[in-house]
């Protein structure tokens, strides 16, 4: 092993032995009793149902089954008067309800929620936790899955359910302990021989240091100041620039039925809603005008608050088609229908904020040579994907290129080099899309999008990928990182593009269709699936 790799491997445990147990400095268990029932129902039949208890260790299901857990408590004195949290786990999917209203989505990736109140010492806290026997991937493995992840979800119960408490957050000490875990990734991304290594591992060090001689929560804003000194860029600009922009991709029917992507929805925009709380720079992009008309029906108040941040510019309805549609079997009139009804309702319900100016497609299996003169009929400017990054044979070439359709039709596109649609910003996947841009672009142009946030199931974003990408944003060995807007993003690409042509320099153009060497498979299992589009165009 490196010299980096080694000083990474010693900050990683150190964060894990001595700063992460004391990130909830404060910490009070809660007494949790269940409702089961075999279909998901109400939030107003569920608080007046009856209610059994259960301890940490309670095994529940079957798959897909719903359990209420109604968690009650009284505030200690050591936590009175501060800004509150709930830490809770199912196992499984699970949404905090706030008086009839979604609140904040629970699951693997997010197990704490900040509570809306500043509790006193001595209330009475009851709190309504509506729980789905199943993971953000629905009740499927992967081969990425551990044998006991595996074996679990074959069990009657699979559903674990760990414990509820309320707990504070020194927050100085949770941006230290991931402040040193982000330090220890970009110190494996560099060459042991860097001079600058050798000066971050010692600066590092130093922190560390620190740290031990006048304990964790003392030291830790200094010693979090000391380990952005580290990493701070010091050899002049960058070469390229990541937009990030905060991302949740919904399947709208994959591995679940369809009235769990509704939920999923819930769960990730009142998650998405807190975010924005929390941290002012955040963005969120949602590109499926079929999830916020569920929203719309199943939460007005949510969506009354989503509506209110898409005015204020902080979230964003873009990606113009009504959901991600397949775009290999429809008709062209399918397509243009689906461009129609998405616009249509942005507009609707959000005036000039819903204006479409690109179409978004991260997961499409493939794109005919028809859709340039859909989009630039539709009055859309841009194209952006993803998927063409999963090829399994030719590597696509190009991130940002014209692409012409079967009339001649030229549109500005753009394949994210990160190659990932859910990311999580770690300064691995940050060099990733930098090293693919830089080669497929050849220096053409130095800005390339990046969505992050847990997907597919949904869920979004967490505060440490935010932190992420503010540590990542003038750092060392990594692009320059910036929180944005798809719509900025586009307008920032075609001004570039501008300025590439009057230097009489050419962006490549890619003609015909987008042909993904992947996921062929799919067209041959669903045959009634065409033949009814067939029947139905």
């Amino acid at each position: 092993m490196s010299l980096n790799s080694d000083a990474a491997t010693t900050i990683e445990a150190f964060s894990d032995r001595e700063v992460a147990p004391l990130v909830f400095d404060q910490m009070a268990p809660l007494r949790a009793e269940v409702f089961q029932t075999t279909e998901p129902v109400a939030y107003g039949e569920a608080i007046m149902a009856s209610y059994r208890p259960v301890e940490p260790g309670w095994r529940w299901g079957p798959v897909w089954s719903n359990a209420w857990f109604r968690l009650t408590g009284t505030v200690p004195d050591a936590i009175g008067g501060r800004r509150i949290c709930l830490r809770f786990s199912s196992g499984t999917e699970a949404l905090l309800w706030d008086r009839g209203v979604p609140f904040h989505g629970l699951d693997l990736n997010h197990d704490v929620a900040r509570l809306p109140l500043d509790a006193r010492s001595s209330d009475r806290v009851t709190l309504y936790v509506e729980a789905a026997c199943n993971r953000p991937l629905g009740a499927t493995t992967f081969f990425w899955d551990d044998a006991a992840e595996v074996a679990r979800w074959k069990e009657e119960l699979p559903g674990r359910f760990d414990g509820a408490a309320l707990v504070t957050v020194d927050e100085d000490v949770w941006r230290l302990r991931h402040g040193l875990t982000f330090a220890a990734r970009v110190l494996r991304l560099l060459d042991a021989g860097d001079a600058h290594a050798a000066e971050m591992r010692g600066q590092i060090e130093s922190a560390i240091l620190l740290l031990k001689e006048r304990g964790v929560t003392c030291g830790a804003r200094e010693a979090m100041t000391t380990i952005r000194g580290a990493v701070r860029r010091k050899r002049g600009m960058t070469t390229t620039r990541c937009h990030a922009v905060g991302h949740a991709h919904i399947d709208t029917a994959w591995l679940w039925r369809l009235r769990e992507t509704r939920r999923k929805c819930l769960r990730t925009f009142a998650t998405a809603l807190e975010m924005m709380e929390r941290f002012p720079q955040f963005r969120f992009l949602c590109s499926q005008a079929q999830q916020y008309s569920w929203v719309e029906r199943d939460s007005p108040e949510l969506f009354a608050r989503l509506r209110a941040r898409v005015m204020q510019g902080r979230w964003e309805p873009g990606g113009a088609m009504w959901i991600e549609p397949d775009c290999n079997v429809p008709s062209g009139e399918a397509l243009i229908r689906q461009v129609l009804h998405g616009t249509r309702y942005w507009r609707e319900r959000f005036g000039g904020n819903g204006e479409q100016t690109y179409l978004y497609l991260p997961d499409t299996f493939g794109f005919p040579a028809s859709l340039p003169q859909i989009i630039a009929q539709a009055g859309l400017r841009t194209f952006i994907t993803n998927k063409l990054g999963w090829n399994e044979t030719n590597e696509f070439p190009h991130s940002t290129f014209f692409w012409r359709g079967i009339d001649g039709t030229q549109v500005l596109s753009h394949c994210t080099p990160g190659m990932e649609y859910n990311s999580t910003l770690t300064p691995a996947e940050l060099k990733k899309g930098e090293s693919n841009h830089l080669k497929r672009d050849e220096g053409r142009t130095g800005d390339w999008l990046q969505p992050f946030g847990y997907g597919d199931g949904g869920g979004g974003p967490t505060d440490w990928m935010v932190l992420e990408a503010e540590l990542a944003s003038d750092c060392d060995g990594l692009p320059g990182v910036e929180f944005s807007d798809a719509r900025s993003f586009c307008e920032r690409l075609h001004s570039g593009a501008a300025d590439l042509k009057a230097r009489a320099i050419q962006l490549p153009v890619w003609e015909g269709e987008l042909y993904l060497e992947r996921h062929r498979g799919t067209y041959t299992t669903q045959a009634w699936i065409k033949r009814a589009n067939r029947l139905a165009e």
